[in-house]
């Protein structure tokens, strides 16, 4: 599975599920990012949101005084973001993105990247173009926030532990080591804070890695 796969689930879920039937989206902001923002950790400022579905995030940054960009491969998802936007009176951009492609239309660069339980998508190479363009739109001192299923956490998927799992909605995902990644963005980002974390799921509890770095 590629990203074109997973991009053709990502449209077909936002496009015939209902909204609220979609388990990742959550209205109340995670505790990770509000924790950053509320300890002075990333100061408002101009900030991309990855694979911000509906834009819930996204729209919370921009209630802290954030001027967001919000980026999602699915076409189905931006537009109902611009709508929910329009409704609430909440000012954002969306723009529909691949991070895995051509992202020379996205206005960068940014002071903070926001990436919500999108890693664990991005497959095999893929991951090497994804921290090209992700490192290209972050500006020099600029801040990312990675969260994403880690190996570590059991009973997700099938099967239900290892790296490489099909998601119970049908994409395929590669949970990573904290480690793992830790290295993966090392050589052009300084690592404020890693740790493994259990944050509220639909279900049931996600572990998950997050990492807090700043591009070097």
């Amino acid at each position: 599975m590629d990203a074109a796969d997973t991009n053709r689930h990502m449209e077909r879920i936002y496009a015939t599920m209902p909204h609220q039937e979609i388990p990742w989206n959550l209205s109340d902001p995670p505790a990770l990012l509000v924790d950053l923002l509320d300890h002075g950790a990333v100061p408002p400022g101009r900030a991309l949101d990855i694979g911000c579905g509906m834009g819930n995030y996204t729209r919370f940054l921009a209630g802290r005084g954030f001027a967001v960009t919000g980026v999602d491969a699915s076409p189905s998802a931006i537009a109902a973001a611009r709508r929910l936007s329009r409704e609430t009176g909440v000012a954002a951009n969306f723009l529909v993105a691949d991070m895995t492609a051509d992202t020379s239309h996205l206005p960068g660069p940014f002071a903070f990247v926001f990436e919500w339980m999108v890693l664990h998508h991005i497959l095999g190479p893929e991951r090497e173009r994804y921290r090209r363009n992700l490192l290209g739109l972050l500006a020099p001192g600029g801040h990312y926030l990675s969260v994403s299923i880690s190996e570590a956490h059991e009973g997700f998927g099938e099967p239900p532990t290892g790296k490489w799992r099909k998601s119970p909605l049908g994409p395929t995902v590669y949970c990573a080591a904290l480690d793992e990644l830790a290295a993966f963005f090392a050589p052009a980002c300084e690592i404020l804070e890693r740790q493994l974390v259990q944050i509220p799921g639909s279900k049931a509890p996600h572990l998950v890695n997050a990492l807090f770095l700043r591009k070097k």
